[in-house]
């Protein structure tokens, strides 16, 4: 107690986070989602963070690492005049997810053909991740 919580942290994190990560991997492979990227290669400045951070920190990778693949999606579609089409599902047909954290599902079909598919704990997310395949099949290199 006589050094602070600061002290406390800089012993439990380093304790705790290996045991986070592996739990959040776990989750992940039960839920159906891809593990998650490994940094590769010099190029990476800093390695990826594989869960959240135990000291409170919004430092972690999200579900899903295709925020702004949605925007530019549609916005291609626009400029072509293609109709879009999102047909959701709650992903419990497939087996995936529970009541208290549900996975969604989402197929993308750009005037009439299928496009992409996507997943996440939310509509956003599960949309976002169709488009960045959409994106792909529409010959647009996304990352």
């Amino acid at each position: 107690m006589d050094q602070g919580l600061e002290a406390v942290r800089a012993w439990l994190i380093p304790l705790f986070r290996p045991y986070a990560a592996l739990a959040y991997e776990i989750i992940r492979k039960e839920h159906g989602f891809p593990p998650l990227p490994v940094p590769t290669g010099p190029s990476q400045s800093a390695p990826a963070p594989v869960a959240p951070q135990l000291d409170g920190t919004s430092d972690f990778v999200p579900l899903t690492s295709t925020i702004g693949h949605l925007a530019l999606f549609n916005q291609h579609l626009q400029k072509s005049n293609r109709v879009v089409e999102w047909v959701y599902s709650d992903g419990a047909s497939e087996g995936q997810g529970t009541k208290t954290t549900p996975i969604w599902a989402v197929n993308v079909l750009v005037d009439g053909k299928f496009y992409g598919r996507g997943r996440g704990y939310n509509k956003k997310a599960a949309r976002n991740e169709a488009a960045k395949i959409g994106l792909k099949k529409l010959g647009i290199v996304v990352w």
